[in-house]
């Protein structure tokens, strides 16, 4: 009985210890982070069946991609948002031929690097396109060639001047409007509707063609000057700076956001929401044009997010880090061809390439081992392949941009491993949505599993096109 007696005390001591003594003294065990079977990273299962890629009829030869700058999916009803934000997209999203993808991602949260990851299949590190501003001319192989060279028209229009910028940016179009050396003055976009008046111009005289068309529109892009609501969401808001009233440039400056509160970043939340619920009106009239020329019934329509938009970890905009509210984008496909049953895995927006060329039976020379993404139908034969993503600004303004103080990421099912010049950071993202538990500190041992996502990490990094 005693010896029992001086166990529970015994017991009882050891208890009190780990409670009350500093936890400096304290010895804390923690266990190895749990990942899925990295052995099996990009290994294709070709035990699984492939999508069935249906007959192309002549009705079917009419693509659309539409692509909405800094839409970021979480502020989306079709993905779960509770503001009225898009109305008009949700209910493009409920078509029966429509599928909406749960996870997709873009590689890099800037525009023009973005649009060329779409038109090549090819990540920033392979095709030399890594900010908005590059400075090369690469000669690449874009859908856009593939659609002409194959006897479709094909036409790009464009809202915002980022694409201006840069001449030796040539996707191929035969129409490019406006022109890549037009002048748009002091104007940083036109606004959705004027690109829908020469969309629907051009559609007028080619909607019996067999076309590619991409349409671009800049909303919701900062400043954000919603022009259909004053302040459908922001009444009772107020910034703590007037600089702050329309999320405008000059708030860019990184070195201001230490200064940025929860109310700012309530206020601009916003009012970008009330500019993605002004777009999404425009997006109406966009699809009420297609019905009226009896070609949406047929036609392949893609809307996609190019990127998205921060206003979480002490960060405002895009192009400074990699959390799930810059890359996480919208990507819907509404097609009689393309019909995908699982819509839960990881997609990218290199994968908007070589599903064209498969479901469109595209005659081409490309080398389809080259590319990062995959076609569509392949994703039940591809449930581990890795997603590699990059930031073309780093994280400090201290740092120069060189591939060394960029920030890279690898995503891995419901795993997301970043490196940044402030170290590695591990979220386990379907039950951490805001990425605030970091798996990775100084109490944790690295399994191999970690070391893994390290070198695959690294070996996207290392593979920069110099």
């Amino acid at each position: 009985m005693k010896t029992f007696i001086y166990f529970i005390i015994a017991v009882f001591l050891i208890g009190s210890a780990y409670f009350f003594l500093p936890k400096k003294n304290v010895i804390r065990i923690i266990p190895l982070i749990s990942l899925p079977d990295v052995s099996m990273v990009n290994k294709e299962d070709n035990s699984q069946p492939l999508s069935v890629i249906p007959e192309l009829e002549k009705a079917d030869k009419k693509v659309i991609l539409v692509s909405i700058d800094t839409l970021r999916a979480q502020s989306l009803g079709a993905y779960g948002y509770d503001r009225n934000t898009s109305e008009n997209i949700d209910s493009f999203a409920k078509d029966k031929d429509a599928t909406v993808f749960a996870n997709a991602y873009t590689p890099i949260p800037e525009t023009v690097p973005a649009h060329v990851a779409m038109f090549t299949g090819l990540y920033p590190n392979k095709s030399g396109y890594r900010t908005n501003a590059n400075k090369k001319k690469e000669t690449l192989p874009t859908i856009i060639k593939i659609f002409a060279d194959n006897g479709y028209s094909t036409a790009g229009f464009y809202s915002s001047t980022i694409f201006s910028l840069n001449d030796n940016l040539d996707f191929g179009f035969q129409t490019f409007d406006p022109p890549i050396t037009y002048n748009w003055s002091d104007r940083a976009e036109i606004s959705a509707a004027e690109t829908n008046d020469k969309v629907f111009k051009w559609l007028d005289s080619h909607f019996q063609d067999d076309f590619f068309l991409w349409v671009h529109y800049y909303e919701p892009h900062n400043p954000y000057t919603p022009f259909c609501t004053k302040d459908l969401y922001s009444k009772g808001l107020e910034p703590s700076n007037r600089e702050y009233l329309d999320g405008a440039i000059k708030i860019s400056d990184r070195r201001l956001w230490e200064n940025i509160t929860n109310n700012d970043d309530s206020y601009l939340l916003a009012k970008y929401d009330e500019e993605i619920y002004c777009y999404d009106k425009e997006f109406n009239r966009f699809i009420d044009k297609l019905k009226s020329l009896n070609i949406y019934k047929d036609a392949t329509i893609i809307v996609v997010g190019d990127h998205g938009e921060n206003f979480d970890h002490k960060s405002l905009f895009h192009g400074t880090n990699l959390y799930r509210s810059a890359v996480r984008v919208p990507f819907i496909i509404k097609s009689p061809l393309i019909k995908i049953n699982d819509n839960q895995d990881n997609v990218s927006l290199v994968d908007i390439f070589p599903t064209l060329l498969s479901y469109f039976r595209l005659k081409n020379n490309v080398n389809l081992e080259n590319l990062d993404g995959i076609s569509l139908e392949r994703l039940q034969r591809n449930k581990n392949r890795v997603l590699n993503m990059e930031t073309p600004l780093p994280i400090s303004l201290t740092d120069s941009l060189t591939t060394d103080k960029l920030t890279y990421a690898v995503l891995y099912k419901n795993f997301k491993f970043i490196r940044t010049t402030q170290g590695l950071e591990l979220y386990k993202i379907d039950t951490d949505i805001k990425e605030e538990n970091n798996l990775i500190n100084k109490n944790t041992k690295q399994s191999e599993q970690v070391i893994k996502l390290n070198s695959l990490l690294k070996k996207y990094a290392s593979s920069f096109n110099n």
